[in-house]
């Protein structure tokens, strides 16, 4: 018998495109439609410019995500690639469930709003779940807002790591990011930039996490940079001027929060300010 093994293959998108997304003169049009062509291990590759979404990107199997290419050349060039949210959208940007492996690259998650109307709001730029080794790489988290309804938790503005999860962030940028309970009716709002659950663990290198701002806080604001109840480790980060305001309830760390006793916070070669 003769067995062969299938090679993992290349797609192709840019904002517009029409096309089958076998090469950069046939792309596809959407990420989405991407993920959902791929197959386990494929590269999809995405064009320079703004790709706007009414519905999360929803990513359940293990591919690769390389933004900035400049179709005319195949290779990385000065256009950033930007996911942003269309007209009102509230349902958050980028969705990981259940992968092993999988990375995000050189991509941009900015003005992501996450307001669930019945339960916990949880990562508005990006939301890791159930996933293992997910790797986000030289992308920048920014200007994303969580934000929760009565007695429902706001937690993990820019990124959040949910449900026996493990991720690498390495030369991420996190900032201007919000996690807010709408009313001040809410629950917790904890982890604005980045937020690790209980069971879940995160290491971060050569990051950035700054101007991020819990807002309000009905029963508790905490870590408004970064907060865990997981395992937490970052290397060569740079931490300063997170805020949690607006609350006069439980207020804890800033720019830094490890909480309950599952929590872990190594620190190496940051300054935090």
């Amino acid at each position: 018998a003769v067995f062969t093994t299938a090679k993992a293959g290349t797609l192709y998108v840019a904002s517009g495109g029409a096309g089958t997304g076998t090469s950069w003169s046939d792309p596809l049009g959407d990420i989405q439609s991407a993920v959902d062509t791929a197959v386990t291990d494929d590269t999809i590759l995405l064009a320079g410019g703004t790709y706007a979404v009414s519905n999360p990107i929803t990513i359940g199997k293990t591919v690769f995500i390389r933004g900035g290419y400049n179709p005319a050349t195949g290779l990385p060039g000065a256009t950033p690639t930007v996911v942003t949210r269309a007209g009102d959208a509230t349902d958050g940007l980028v969705s990981v469930s259940g992968v092993s492996g999988g990375e995000l690259r050189d991509v941009t998650l900015s003005g992501g709003v996450l307001y669930p109307v019945a339960d916990h709001a949880y990562g508005a730029g990006i939301l890791i779940s159930g996933s293992t080794g997910y790797a986000l790489v030289n992308c920048t988290v920014s200007g994303n807002k969580a934000q929760s309804v009565s007695n429902k938790n706001a937690c993990g503005g820019g990124v959040a790591i949910i449900n026996d999860s493990s991720a690498s962030l390495t030369d991420c940028s996190i900032f201007d990011n919000e996690a807010e309970n709408v009313g001040k009716n809410g629950n917790d709002a904890c982890g604005a930039g980045l937020y690790v659950a209980a069971g879940c663990s995160a290491a971060v290198t050569n990051g950035v996490v700054a101007r991020n701002n819990v807002v309000f806080g009905q029963n508790a604001q905490r870590g408004a940079g970064v907060y865990t109840e997981g395992a937490v480790s970052l290397f060569n980060c740079l931490v300063y001027n997170n805020v949690c305001r607006g609350s006069q309830n439980n207020v804890l760390g800033d720019g830094l929060c490890a909480y309950n006793g599952t929590a872990s916070l190594a620190l190496n070669f940051c300054t935090i300010a």
